[in-house]
């Protein structure tokens, strides 16, 4: 695992709610300054309103797959899989240069972020959790493949029982890896299927209080604890979310 080396970053961001286009062109803005300055970077984010967000080659149309979420905002993502609906649950982005050996060893710093998270969520409610892999899911079945990435199966997602919670993409550009990933905190009206950690614990916890303490403890695991959290170029977020990911010819390319 990145010859068992500890994950290090170097800025970590804790950015406020949120729409679609904003969060999608955040992740794109830090792509660009690990490139430009070779630093790392954590972000924690939420969304408001609760939104779709779409797997870089999934359709459009599919969408009308997913009755219950068809009433919330869309938008497309830069990573691959299976769509999301992002309203009771958290999503961390983690942007490295690719000099890096931990970009180079891209799963394992998927299983060694999920690591992190299994830990944290362990702690504070109590939940089993494991790998995908190792509990021997496979993706449920049907005639075509899942329309949601928390339907689907991936060895290294993180279950609980039969319940997937924690699942992670990566998008690789000319000098840096994004890795983005959702933990499903609670069911959401517009994803009924899914319980999130909240059901699945069967104890009462406060969702803010349980989401605090999770970036809390994935900051402990990466060397920010205690540290200030970075100011942003809030303007160039504004253009790339005009230009790019708030613009109808992103969203409905496929």
């Amino acid at each position: 695992m990145a010859g068992n080396e500890p994950l290090r970053v170097d800025h970590w961001i804790d950015d406020p709610l949120a729409d679609g286009a904003w969060n999608m062109a955040f992740d794109q803005f830090l792509m660009e300054q690990c490139e430009q300055t070779g630093q790392s970077f954590l972000r924690f984010y939420r969304w408001t309103p609760a939104t779709l967000s779409l797997g870089y080659f999934q359709s459009y149309h599919d969408r009308s797959r997913h009755v219950a979420s068809l009433g919330v905002p869309v938008v497309r993502r830069t990573t691959g899989g299976g769509a999301i609906v992002h309203d009771i649950e958290l999503t961390y982005s983690l942007v490295i240069p690719n000099r890096e050996r931990w970009s180079r060893a891209h799963e394992d710093l998927v299983e060694y972020v999920h690591r992190l998270l299994i830990v944290a969520i362990q702690q504070r409610t109590g939940l089993t959790l494991g790998f995908s892999r190792d509990l021997g899911q496979k993706q449920l079945m049907s005639d075509e493949e899942p329309f949601l990435c928390f339907l689907r199966r991936h060895p290294l997602d993180v279950v609980s029982n039969q319940h997937k919670l924690v699942g992670s993409a990566q998008r690789r550009s000319r000098g840096a890896l994004l890795q983005h990933g959702s933990i499903l905190i609670g069911r959401s009206l517009f994803a009924p299927e899914l319980p999130g950690v909240l059901e699945l614990c069967g104890q009462r916890f406060d969702a803010e209080l349980l989401v605090q303490e999770l970036k809390q403890e994935v900051l402990r695991a990466v060397g920010l604890e205690g540290t200030a959290a970075m100011a942003v170029n809030v303007e160039r977020v504004k253009q790339i979310a005009a230009s790019r990911f708030g613009h109808s010819d992103w969203t409905l390319r496929r």
